[in-house]
């Protein structure tokens, strides 16, 4: 697909309602989806669909504006963002190396200038992050700012940071092991 490419919308998600639709995947590879109401009075309904953008893919984000984070981890190693409603999709730079990620975090809709997409390694002070449109992954290593920040007895060969959030555009992380919120600065000058 097209970076940023916005097509029609195929009849493949059930119109809505006065309530969200409760999701299910299921079947091979996980790859149908079955859409039920939630209704609290009516009878329970439900479609079942495939949606292209989204076999063989894991959703590791969603975003408070709609935006999914695809990973497709075991055919290509890539990730990609996609928006449902419009199926506006970006294509990620591939990762160079398998690595397994505790979290992950979109800070902003992707057709945003700042917005950032941010992978933070599992186990290691390490966070991977690109904006749509990069040719690859840039590496953030704040091992000694997190060991600055979190000056204690406790053991912190294991802390690293996850739980990102956002507010008033900064972003934000918990540390693992000691229970602290950082703020992440992705800024290379500082």
């Amino acid at each position: 697909m097209v970076e940023g490419q916005e097509r029609p919308l195929p009849q493949q998600f059930p119109a809505p309602g006065k309530y969200p639709w409760l999701l299910y995947r299921h079947g091979k590879g996980y790859n149908d989806l079955t859409f039920c109401t939630i209704s609290p009075s009516g009878p329970v309904k439900s479609e079942r669909k495939r949606i292209p953008e989204l076999i063989d893919k894991t959703v590791v984000y969603c975003s408070e504006d709609g935006w999914l984070v695809l990973a497709d981890i075991e055919t290509k190693w890539t990730y990609s963002i996609w928006n449902p409603a419009t199926s506006q999709c970006f294509d990620l730079p591939r990762l160079k190396s398998k690595l397994l990620f505790f979290d992950s975090f979109l800070s902003s809709p992707p057709t945003d200038p700042g917005c950032l997409v941010m992978l933070f390694v599992a186990k290691a002070p390490i966070i991977l992050y690109c904006r749509p449109g990069d040719q690859e992954w840039t590496e953030f290593n704040y091992g000694e700012s997190l060991k600055a920040q979190t000056s204690t007895t406790k053991d912190s060969r294991e802390n690293f940071l996850c739980q990102p959030v956002s507010c008033n555009g900064r972003i934000y992380a918990t540390s693992a092991r000691i229970f602290c919120l950082m703020r992440i600065n992705l800024d290379k000058e500082s």
